[in-house]
């Protein structure tokens, strides 16, 4: 059942060193605000007076805390610092910090909204928390972007709340510190959606996969590789693939899992012989968001993406930039659904950039990952950070790409744009580089937040 977000709005003020502060301008920004929210369907709650105390901030966020899903603070002036720390102390759902331009007095330093943020911002960095920023008129065409970006996220959040997201394998692939999820997230996460982690070892899953018979594996061969147009990898690779999804499909319904992340090396290559790329590409197809790498952020970001949008999503690397075409390359090496392919289809073959030979050529690994250059049409790219807390989100178009030398799922985003505004992928590497993004990122088609 589709449930509406509730957009919280809280002020805070500091009348006595800002003379043109009036708290009828709050009052106006909530009547600009209920409006928006009702064209965006979203519910809306605000507090009603701005808070300059330690005591108001405290009763505010308690009243967010109730209803809210998501919390703006409107920075009406440059605000009192206990009051400010009081707030987010007590305040429990995610935070956006809005503030404006000084054009309300025609002077500098009317109010001090941005400066003010800029305050609390850094205080917030300093407290190790995740915001999101809000900046401009409320009804200027970014402002709404970015509302609406976060409302989808936490709408889908909400849609998806109580459900088992399945680890299966010892945690993240090795070294690859940056996409797990902290544990203080994960427990956000628990209290806000109710949504939880559960492991499955990699004994588990291989015990699973090699009880079937091998009748009946043979029974359901057709129906997976009519997902392929070409299959270039041994018959005895294949039945494993075959054994490997029908073991992560029966584990997954059996523990109600809504989503995946499948540590698919190294246990797999040395116990199994294979990777697991073409059981996570139909996993993806049939409706089961799996991520790869053992990435629980990966996995949580699916499940939010199958919440927005009914087309499959998939994990991937940014890994190439053409400046002057103003495009960026997104690729891994076979987790994707094979709707996701062009005309020329999806192979099944094996990995060909396993390790080097003695001349430094790819060398040809182990069977098998999905290859595949990705059909022309609308995508979204995006991150979630923290629990929800904040994310990181383009939307562009796949295009034509170059003749390319590595196997795997790949793609080419050309025009890209970020809350509705178009940018150039200098800015998009800057801003991966300066908001030391994690480097996996789940992709949709269409555009899910506009």
């Amino acid at each position: 059942m589709f449930r509406k977000a509730c957009i919280g709005l809280a002020g805070i003020s500091f009348d006595s060193a800002f003379w043109g502060f009036k708290e009828s301008q709050y009052k106006n920004r909530i009547v600009q605000l209920s409006e928006i929210a009702q064209k965006l369907g979203l519910k809306f709650i605000p507090i009603t007076k701005t808070f300059q105390d330690y005591k108001g901030a405290i009763d505010a966020a308690k009243k967010l805390n109730d209803k809210a899903d998501l919390v703006i603070l409107d920075i009406a002036t440059y605000p009192e610092g206990k009051a400010a720390g009081a707030f987010f102390d007590t305040i429990n759902p995610p935070l956006m910090l809005w503030s404006r331009n000084e054009t309300v007095h025609k002077s500098n330093i009317g109010h001090n909204s941005f400066c003010g943020a800029n305050f609390l911002g850094g205080c917030l960095a300093l407290r190790g928390q995740r915001f999101r920023k809000l900046y401009g008129q409320p009804n200027s065409k970014q402002f709404k972007a970015r509302l609406q970006t976060a409302a989808r996220l936490v709408n889908a959040a909400k849609m998806a709340a109580g459900a088992k997201i399945g680890l299966f394998g010892e945690g993240i692939v090795p070294k690859f510190y940056d996409i797990d999820i902290a544990a203080k997230d994960r427990e956000k996460l628990e209290k806000r959606w109710k949504l939880s982690f559960v492991g499955v070892t990699t004994k588990q899953l291989l015990k699973t996969a090699k009880s079937y018979r091998d009748a009946d594996i043979e029974k359901s061969a057709e129906s997976f590789t009519n997902h392929f147009t070409q299959i270039k990898i041994p018959k005895d690779a294949l039945r494993k693939q075959l054994r490997l999804f029908r073991a992560v499909k029966e584990i997954s319904k059996r523990e109600n899992f809504s989503s995946l992340a499948i540590r698919c090396w190294p246990e797999l290559q040395g116990l199994y012989g294979t990777w697991p790329c073409p059981s996570i590409s139909v996993l993806n197809e049939i409706g089961i968001p799996a991520a790869c790498e053992g990435d629980p952020g990966g996995a949580l970001d699916m499940l939010l993406a199958s919440k927005m949008n009914k087309k499959p999503s998939t994990l991937m690397d940014i890994i190439d930039w053409d400046e002057k075409a103003n495009t960026f390359s997104i690729w891994h090496c076979g987790p994707t659904a094979s709707s996701w392919a062009d005309k020329k289809g999806a192979k099944l073959i094996c990995h060909n950039v396993d390790g080097r030979t003695p001349t430094d050529k790819p060398a040809m690994g182990l069977p098998g990952v999905v290859d595949m250059q990705f059909k022309p049409g609308k995508v979204s790219v995006f991150r979630t950070l923290g629990a929800i807390d904040d994310e990181f989100a383009i939307q562009g178009k796949i295009a034509a790409a170059p003749k390319r030398k590595i196997c795997g799922s790949f793609g080419v985003v050309a025009e890209p744009s970020i809350y509705t505004d178009k940018v150039d992928v200098n800015f998009v590497r800057q801003e991966i580089f300066n908001r030391m993004l994690p480097h996996h990122y789940t992709a949709t088609g269409g555009h899910i937040f506009s």
